[in-house]
C-alpha cells in the first residue's frame, strides 16, 4: 500500500501542478488584458488631452479675435467721438454768431427806430 500511496501523492502532486500551472496561465493572461486594457485606456486619456489642448488654442485664438475686435471697435468710436465732438465745438460757434447777429441786428432795428422817430421830428419842426 505504500506504493500505492506514493503514487496517489505523485498523481496529487502532479495535478496540483497541473492546475498551478493553469493558475499560472490564468494569472498571466488577466494579467496581460489588464495591460492591454491600460494601454488602451492611457491611448484614449491621451486623445482626450490632446483633444482639450487643441481646443484650449482654439479658445484662446477665438477670445484673441475677440478682443482684436473690440480694441479696433474701441478706437473707430473715439474717433467717431472726435468728430462728434468737434461738429458739436462748430455747432456751438455757429450758435454763438447766430446769437452775436440776432443782438446786433435788434441794436440796429432800434437805431433805425431811434432815427426814424428823429426824422419825424425833424420834418414836424420843419413843416
Amino acid at each position: 500500500m505504500n506504493d500505492e500511496m506514493k503514487m496517489m501523492v505523485n498523481m496529487i502532486i502532479d495535478e496540483m501542478g497541473k492546475t498551478e500551472e493553469r493558475t499560472n496561465m490564468m494569472i498571466n493572461t488577466v494579467v496581460d488584458e489588464m495591460g492591454k486594457t491600460e494601454e488602451r485606456t492611457n491611448m484614449k486619456i491621451n486623445m482626450v488631452v490632446d483633444e482639450m489642448g487643441k481646443m484650449e488654442e482654439r479658445t484662446n485664438m477665438m477670445i484673441n479675435t475677440v478682443v482684436d475686435e473690440m480694441g479696433r471697435m474701441e478706437e473707430r468710436m473715439n474717433k467717431r467721438f472726435e468728430k462728434i465732438e468737434k461738429h458739436m465745438e462748430s455747432m456751438q460757434h455757429d450758435i454763438n454768431a447766430c446769437k452775436m447777429t440776432k443782438d446786433t441786428v435788434e441794436i440796429l432795428i432800434r437805431k433805425i427806430d431811434q432815427l426814424e422817430k428823429r426824422i419825424e421830428e425833424l420834418e414836424r419842426k420843419t413843416a
